[in-house]
């Protein structure tokens, strides 16, 4: 027998089914069986390392002197109790196998995940690695013709040990080190220390001081009102290096700014540049759970956890969007020609979006459609099984119709606007007005999350096309303003914005070559130097949130 381990049971799913097999009518008890192959299934990691008291039990009892504990290497595994029973099943049939292969997740820590199994079994039989990055069946096909010795990846896996010893060591005696310090100083809880809580706890921290110690001050905006060719325009003081500004190059001095306004007052204004340049915004990239989340906290006010739970049952239970824990924002070409089976399942899940679906233009191939750009896994999407007739919660529905609208935009036309910058001369001062102007909506009908831009561009013009003005038009500063603005301290973190935080933690470190070497680790993906991830972020800022000794979460004022 040929045993097929997988990292997750719609992968085993995937896998057996390329096999030929059927898994409705050929499911065994955790395990599907068809001809002289088995395919069974974990549930992400199905043993845990040892603890420092299983070792030895005196490391029960939490005492400084006991400090550092030492990482015990090669380390002990034990079954981790809400899935020993489908462990037992897993082990029960490598003893029964002729050759084994490996189907945990292409990335390091897929393949620790099936290794640890394989060694806590004592293994000797020969092993495969099957990669599969895309659970259709073709590319499923593809892989199963192309499996590689699982020698090959003992890096790969002894890279995600490295990691997973380290973390435990080092959370182990720095939260018994600060905890039993903590006691000292009267704190009776646990101060947990691990290398990402912390670093999170770190950005709070950071953020929330900066919040409470800033100083209050202002700065001016100097406004001209103009009148060309028979219209009103207001435009804004551009400040230069000789002005007293600060470092976001603000006018500071409110006499600056009183002189600017008075000596431009009644004088000749001239048009010295004028530019309009048409500009395509192209439709998004499908989500990943990161995104997904900042968008569900945004929009409906739910926590990280509540959206991956939501995500959860929509992948597990309901079967209608793909595997939720993924960090990808793209797709294969199998998905593209998927589209259409795609659409149907939308317009049957969610009928309002039927005429979305039916003006999706579904020879446009977006650039999300690259399979060389997914790693371990691809971007959420729906999938092709029709939701008609199941009963979804309002939060299944909200979340739904979101991947499902980040989906159909990629079928849609860019949004087009004409961008009008003017440059205007007042006596040797330069001053700019902007306008934007909506020339094509496209895949912006759908919905966008920063509508007011527009609004905000199009401030002071009037109605009046700027796009009118040219080169070397005259007109006059009929008035000149200041307008005094009041400095705001950083805004506390919200969960939203803490989960962009970590994935793009490497702008907060001031070392240039840590820097570097953090945004390297994510060349190539949507993040920028990130820290956790897409499966363990909702935990740490749970845990987080739950420590009330350290954090605290309020609803902001204002």
């Amino acid at each position: 027998m040929r045993l097929f381990i997988a990292e997750k049971p719609s992968l085993a799913k995937a896998i057996f089914e390329g096999l030929g097999g059927n898994p409705n009518t050929e499911k065994k008890n955790g395990y599907f069986e068809h001809g002289a192959d088995a395919v069974t299934w974990c549930y992400g990691h199905m043993l845990e390392l040892y603890d420092p008291q299983d070792y030895d039990e005196k490391y029960a009892n939490w005492r400084f002197s006991d400090l550092p504990i030492k990482a015990v290497y090669p380390p002990t595994y034990k079954l981790k109790p809400e899935s020993e029973a489908q462990t037992r099943i897993i082990l029960s049939l490598i003893e029964k196998a002729d050759s084994i292969v490996h189907a945990g997740d292409p990335d390091d820590e897929g393949c620790l995940l099936v290794d640890e199994i394989l060694g806590y079994a004592g293994n000797k039989k020969p092993v495969q690695r099957l990669l599969v990055a895309d659970l259709n069946l073709a590319p499923v096909q593809k892989s199963l013709a192309n499996m590689q010795p699982n020698e090959k990846f003992r890096g790969m896996t002894d890279s995600a040990l490295a990691r997973s010893l380290c973390d435990q060591d080092f959370g182990y005696n720095m939260t018994r080190g600060c905890t039993l310090k903590g006691r000292e100083k009267g704190y009776d809880g646990v101060l947990n220390v691990g290398r990402v809580q912390s670093a999170v706890l770190g950005l709070v921290n950071m953020r929330t001081l900066a919040n409470q110690n800033h100083t209050e001050s202002f700065y001016y905006d100097v406004f001209a009102s103009l009148k060309m060719n028979g219209n009103h325009i207001k435009a804004k003081y551009q400040t230069t290096d000789g002005d007293q500004i600060d470092d976001k190059k603000r006018l500071i001095s409110e006499a600056q700014a009183a002189h600017i306004a008075e000596r431009v007052a009644g004088k000749d204004a001239f048009v010295t540049i004028a530019t309009t340049k048409p500009e395509n915004t192209k439709p998004p990239l499908p989500l990943n759970l990161s995104t997904l989340q900042q968008l569900c906290a945004k929009r409906y006010g739910y926590t990280a956890k509540e959206t991956l739970d939501v995500m959860q049952g929509l992948y597990e239970t309901h079967k209608l969007l793909t595997y939720p824990r993924s960090d990808n924002r793209y797709l294969s070409d199998e998905h593209f020609y998927q589209a259409g089976d795609i659409a149907v399942a939308i317009a049957a899940t969610m009928p309002e979006l039927a005429s979305a679906t039916a003006d999706m233009e579904k020879e446009q191939k977006h650039k999300a459609f690259n399979a060389s750009k997914i790693e371990a896994h691809h971007a959420i999407i729906p999938t092709t099984k029709s939701g008609a007739g199941i009963q979804l919660s309002e939060k299944e529905r909200n979340v739904y119709n979101l991947v499902a609208v980040y989906f159909i935009g990629l079928f849609y036309p860019d949004a087009i606007r004409d961008k009008t910058k003017i440059h205007f001369d007042i006596k040797g001062d330069t001053f700019t007005a902007t306008q934007s102007v909506l020339i094509q909506k496209g895949w912006e009908a759908l919905g966008k999350d920063n509508d007011e831009e527009d609004d905000a561009e199009d401030a002071g013009t009037g109605g009046f096309d700027l796009s009118t003005l040219k080169f070397n038009d005259s007109g006059l500063c009929e008035s000149a303003d200041v307008d005094k603005k009041k400095t705001t301290p950083p805004r506390y973190f919200t969960e939203s914005t803490l989960l962009a935080a970590m994935t793009s933690a490497a702008k907060f470190i001031d070392d240039p070559a840590l820097r570097k070497a953090l945004e390297a680790k994510d060349e190539g993906s949507s993040d920028r130097g990130s820290i956790g991830t897409e499966a363990t972020r909702a935990g740490i800022l749970e845990k987080l949130a739950a420590n009330t000794g350290l954090i605290s979460i309020e609803k902001e004022k204002g």
